[in-house]
């Protein structure tokens, strides 16, 4: 595996444009997993310095990432991809407007529902999150289910050469 410093070029580059609509997976989907890995098992120093390196782009890689594993923890009935894409969405939100990470967090609330996880499990805090994270997640499950709904979010569910995936309706 190439070294987090190795991976910012990479994630920040034309290789990702259009990461989002790509098929589900993908190999940029591995490459974004085993990036978000390392940094949740760096330590908080590490992560300081990692985070510093990184910009927007990075960010909106990582709420991209966040999405299509939400959706395809459905397709594979399997919420350990929800937990990576919580992750992500924790490392997203030190990168991007806040703003942004909400609907994709409401993608991994309704993929766990779909799932019969318990969503407040499923959406627990990342180990590497820090507090302002924990914050808007805990506001986030405050709210009334009507504003956590995808449809109010944007997305709509919807299906990708017959499997599942979430589709933006903006």
């Amino acid at each position: 595996m190439a070294t987090i410093e190795d991976m910012l070029p990479f994630l920040d580059s034309k290789a990702t444009d259009l990461y989002g609509p790509r098929p589900i997976p993908c190999d940029i989907d591995q490459a974004v997993r085993e990036f978000v890995e390392a940094i949740a098992q760096s330590d908080e120093e590490t992560r300081s310095t990692i985070f510093a390196l990184m910009n927007e782009q990075h960010g909106f890689v990582l709420l991209a990432f966040a999405e299509r594993m939400a959706a395809y923890a459905v397709r594979k009935q399997d919420p350990s991809f929800l937990a990576e894409g919580l992750t992500a969405l924790a490392f997203a939100y030190r990168l991007v407007y806040w703003k942004e990470v909400i609907p994709i967090l409401s993608l991994v609330f309704r993929s766990a529902q779909k799932l019969g996880v318990d969503e407040t499990k499923v959406l627990s805090l990342p180990p590497a999150a820090d507090a302002s994270f924990a914050r808007m997640l805990r506001e986030f499950m405050a709210r009334d289910p009507q504003t956590r709904d995808i449809k109010d979010m944007g997305y709509i569910e919807s299906s990708d050469e017959g499997t599942f995936r979430y589709a933006r309706t903006w």
